[in-house]
């Protein structure tokens, strides 16, 4: 195919370029800046690019002053001859004319004076860019992308070649970066040529995108472009969010709270609305960081002295130091925090679910443990695990499996392995006497469970028998005892027997009639070494220590805000023991109508 021709080379270098005076029968006007055009040298063919145009004369004097170019004659007469125009060139790849394979090559020479300079055309456009016709006669993966500035010409991309480095796309606003992107996208998964993990955090490529123009409309994206070929894969965070924008969600991606570390809260301190350098001790305090090492990052970051920073960690540490290890310390009297009363923040969440799997008790125990005529049936395997999965969608990160007596449940194991699964915290409230059979707690323990409250019956020889097995495991227990007065008469006995067994972590309730035997009790636990722990997040009764103490302080209930319960029918409570409030039912009611009570 024949190339126009547009002028001559007239002066140049290899590293500043060419300089071309413009043929007089071309008008300057069809030149713009951008457009491919071919040097034809002695031996070599330059693909080129022009990157500026200027006005030039062989008479500055003219210049000065200027002919009367009314004359429709002399303006032809002197134009292209004593007035021209000069282009500059930027020669991108070299192709030998003769070559029996002409490949494109890097330009390491320059054409002589007078070369021809022609435009490029579509013959040399396929060979510098390929075209998508090579791609069955090959197997290439070309892909057009659009066409050059006044080109009709078509551009190819070798996408094989694209996917091997680092790429970008740079732009002002409003010059189509996105649909630069999202074209290229389509690109790699029309030719098979890459697998693409796009973090779509706009929504713009996956469901469809904004036509940013006048009238703005929305276009397609990737997955309804694709949908015959099922190619786009769309994972959310939010899938009942990425629904309601049209989209279709294949997979929900949940992030456990075991997943989280430093630097991701570091990330979002400004969000979270963290001091700074607080986060960053916490860091550091995290990471096992020295103190010389920590004071140096930090006085560096934060251009303070370096013995003031290693101050501050080392009071930072101390404080957190002393509120693991000291019991019962207040930290607003004796570390300066501020306190943020318990149950007074809006939550988007409740922290906690109690899940009672049963309410069936084993053959020994006291039927008024469990409320066996409450409810007429219990949920299936599959229905637990859509409970998990709706409070895990709601972002509960913890899970309490409780009942009645919830080892009683053959699918208790298939639960704890669910929610694991999905990231949450397992725990379990149990009599334990199950768990006395080695293979079956030792079952338990591989599927994921994290916590133990073990409900303790001191005059039940079985239940210390059960408490001989669970010590010696790998897993954080509590032993929780129901005070009666029988119990409260020999509690030195019990406790001493406790710590004997190797426990280390206690908590008592009470009934309202024995609220006052509740200090003296903490008081006796405190003497053994025993530490009064709650096993969750929230206490466990209302009639307990912690309450008792803060009795004066007004703190709101955290029943139905901060915990609910779910009975083994799935009616939701706000907490246990609370029947004549039912908020809904787990599987059949909205969740924002559950927990907007």
């Amino acid at each position: 195919m024949n190339r126009r021709f547009l002028g001559n080379i007239i002066r140049g270098s290899l590293l500043e370029g060419l300089e071309m005076k413009l043929s007089p029968d071309v008008p300057l006007e069809h030149i713009k800046a951008g457009k491919f055009i071919v040097v034809s040298g002695a031996q070599y063919d330059f693909f080129s690019i022009i990157t500026d145009l200027r006005l030039a004369t062989t008479n500055e004097q003219m210049l000065s002053n200027p002919p009367n170019f009314s004359n429709k004659l002399l303006r032809e007469v002197i134009s292209g001859s004593s007035t021209y125009a000069i282009i500059s060139l930027r020669p991108m790849l070299m192709l030998e004319r003769d070559a029996e394979l002409r490949v494109p090559e890097p330009v390491k020479t320059i054409p002589s004076h007078f070369a021809a300079v022609e435009e490029a055309n579509d013959d040399d456009i396929e060979l510098v860019f390929g075209s998508e016709k090579l791609n069955r006669d090959s197997n290439k993966k070309y892909f057009y992308i659009g066409t050059p500035l006044d080109m009709e010409q078509p551009v190819c991309l070798d996408l094989e070649k694209f996917a091997e480095r680092s790429s970008a796309v740079f732009g002002r606003t409003g010059t189509g970066k996105t649909f630069i992107t999202r074209l290229l996208l389509a690109g790699f998964i029309h030719t098979d040529a890459a697998v693409n993990l796009v973090f779509d955090m706009h929504n713009e490529y996956g469901t469809k995108g904004i036509f940013e123009g006048e009238g703005q409309k929305n276009v397609k994206g990737l997955q309804p472009l694709f949908a015959n070929r099922g190619k786009v894969k769309v994972y959310s965070l939010d899938k009942e969010g990425t629904v309601r924008r049209g989209a279709k969600c294949d997979h929900e991606v949940r992030i456990s709270v075991a997943q989280i570390e430093p630097e991701d809260i570091l990330l979002l301190q400004d969000e979270l609305r963290l001091n700074p350098t607080a986060a960053e001790y916490a860091y550091h305090f995290i990471r096992g960081a020295s103190d010389e090492q920590a004071a140096k990052e930090i006085a560096s970051r934060y251009r303070i002295g370096k013995a003031r920073a290693m101050q501050d960690f080392r009071e930072f540490v101390d404080r957190i130091q002393a509120l693991i290890h000291t019991p019962d310390l207040d930290p607003i009297t004796y570390l300066d925090m501020e306190r943020v009363a318990p149950h007074t923040q809006a939550l988007t969440a409740p922290l906690r679910l109690d899940c009672a799997l049963t309410y069936n008790l084993p053959p020994d125990a006291d039927a008024s443990d469990a409320p066996l005529k409450r409810v007429t049936r219990e949920l299936t395997t599959d229905e637990w695990r859509t409970v998990l999965d709706k409070a895990w969608a709601a972002g509960v990160p913890h899970i309490i499996f409780t009942g009645g007596e919830p080892t009683l449940r053959p699918d208790l194991p298939d639960l704890i392995t669910h929610a694991e699964k999905n990231g949450q915290v397992a725990g379990l409230l149990t009599d334990g006497l199950k768990l006395t059979d080695k293979a079956y707690l030792h079952t338990l323990l591989q599927t994921g469970l994290d916590h133990l409250l073990f409900i303790l019956r001191p005059e039940n020889e079985q239940s210390w028998r059960a408490l001989g097995v669970i010590m010696p495991e790998d897993i954080f227990t509590t032993v929780h005892i129901t005070l009666t007065p029988a119990r409260v008469q020999t509690l030195p006995d019990i406790l001493q027997r406790l710590v004997d067994s190797g426990v280390a972590n206690i908590s008592f309730t009470a009934p309202l009639h024995l609220q006052d035997a509740l200090q003296p009790a903490q008081d006796l636990a405190a003497e053994h070494g025993l530490s009064l722990k709650w096993d969750l997040p929230v206490p466990y009764s209302a009639s307990n220590p912690v309450a008792f103490e803060t009795a004066q302080d007004a703190i709101p209930s955290g029943a139905g805000k901060a915990w609910l319960y779910i009975e083994p029918d799935g009616d939701v409570l706000p907490a246990q023991g609370v029947p004549d409030r039912v908020l809904g039912n787990i599987l059949t009611s909205p969740w924002q109508d559950i927990y907007k009570h």
